[in-house]
C-alpha cells in the first residue's frame, strides 16, 4: 500500500476504505486486549502505520467517525507523539462531522477524569482555529465562487453548538471533572451557535419541563457537593439573561437556587422583552388597520349619491 500511495497510483478515498478494513480486521475492539502486556506493543504499531498512511493526505478518504476511534486506540496504547499531533491535526478538519459517542474518549493516568476532556478541547480549539484561517483567506472569493466550499452554513452552526452541549452533558457528572474545565469546554463555541439560552434556567432546579441539551449538564455538574457558592455563581455566568423566552423568564424569577442578583437581570430582561412585544403588536395592529381601511374606503365612496 505505501508503495501505491507513493507512486500515485491509487486515490485518498480507496486507501482510506483499506485502511478502515485492516483496522477492523487487526485492531481489538475490547480495551482490555488494546493496552494487554501481550499485544500492546503490536498494536502501537499497527495503528503508527495507519496514521502514517494518512498523514500525507489528511484522512480525505476516511470518515471523522473512524478517525476518533483511531485517536482512542492512540490514547490507549500510548503512540508516538508527533503521529499523535498528526492525527489531532487530521481530526480537527472533520470535527463538525462527530457525534457524541465519538467524543467520548476513555482518560488514561495519570488523568482522574473518566473522559480527556483535555484532549477534545484542543480538538475543538484546533476546528476553530483552522474554520478561522479558511473563513478568512480570501472571504470574498469563498462567498462568491466557491459557495460550495464553505463548510460551515447557519444549521451546521448551530448542529455543531448542540453537539459541544451533548458532550457537556455526557460529562458533567464525572465528580472529578473541574469546574473550570466545565466552563471552558462550554465558552469554547462561539454565541452564534448558541442563539437560546433558555435551557439554562432549568439547571438551577430539578424540573425538567424545559428540556434542552444544556440544561442537563448544568444539572448535573451543580449536583457537585464541592461546589462553592463562588463556583455556582460562575455557573450562572453561562447564561445570557437576554436571550431567555418570557416563559423562561418566568421560571427564573421562581427559582429558589438561582442567585439574587441574577433573578433581579432576568426579571430587567424580561420586562423590556414584553414592553417590545406590545409596541411590535401595537405596531402589528396600527398598520393593519391602515390597510383595512384603504381598502375600505373606495367602496364607500361609490355608494354616496351624486
Amino acid at each position: 500500500m505505501i508503495t501505491l500511495k507513493s507512486e500515485g497510483r491509487i486515490d485518498g478515498i480507496l486507501i482510506g476504505e483499506a485502511l478502515k478494513t485492516f483496522a477492523v480486521r487487526w485492531l481489538p475492539d475490547s480495551i482490555d486486549a488494546l493496552v494487554s502486556e501481550v499485544h500492546n506493543k503490536r498494536n502501537k504499531v499497527l495503528v503508527e502505520t495507519i496514521i502514517c498512511l494518512l498523514s500525507s493526505d489528511k484522512g480525505i478518504g476516511c470518515s471523522c467517525n473512524f478517525l476518533l476511534k483511531l485517536l482512542k486506540v492512540v490514547v490507549l496504547v500510548g503512540a508516538d507523539d508527533s503521529l499523535r499531533e498528526d492525527l489531532i491535526n487530521t481530526v480537527s478538519l472533520k470535527l463538525n462531522e462527530a457525534s457524541v459517542d465519538d467524543l467520548l474518549i476513555e482518560a488514561v493516568s495519570p488523568q482522574t477524569t473518566t473522559y480527556d476532556v483535555g484532549l477534545v478541547q484542543c480538538l475543538i480549539n484546533r476546528f476553530w482555529m483552522n474554520e478561522k484561517r479558511s473563513q478568512d483567506f480570501d472571504s470574498g472569493e469563498r462567498n462568491t465562487k466557491r459557495t460550495g466550499e464553505v463548510i460551515f452554513g447557519h444549521g451546521s452552526w448551530l448542529n455543531f453548538g448542540k453537539l459541544i452541549d451533548r458532550y457537556l452533558t455526557e460529562i458533567a457528572s464525572d465528580s472529578y471533572l473541574s469546574l473550570t474545565s466545565f466552563i471552558d469546554l462550554a465558552k469554547s463555541i462561539p454565541e452564534s451557535a448558541r442563539p437560546i439560552h433558555d435551557g439554562f434556567l432549568v439547571s438551577f432546579g430539578r424540573e425538567q419541563t424545559k428540556m434542552s441539551i444544556l440544561i442537563t449538564a448544568l444539572d448535573e455538574i451543580q449536583e457537585h457537593p464541592s461546589l462553592t457558592k463562588a463556583e455556582r455563581k460562575k455557573l450562572c455566568g453561562l447564561m445570557d439573561v437576554k436571550k431567555l423566552a418570557i416563559n423562561a423568564s418566568m421560571h427564573a424569577a421562581q427559582n429558589d437556587l438561582l442567585p439574587l442578583r441574577v433573578v433581579v437581570q432576568v426579571r430587567a430582561a424580561a420586562e423590556v422583552q414584553v414592553l417590545s412585544n406590545i409596541i411590535r403588536d401595537a405596531s402589528h395592529s396600527a398598520s393593519n388597520t391602515e390597510d383595512d381601511s384603504a381598502r375600505t374606503v373606495p367602496e364607500h365612496s361609490m355608494s354616496l349619491p351624486k
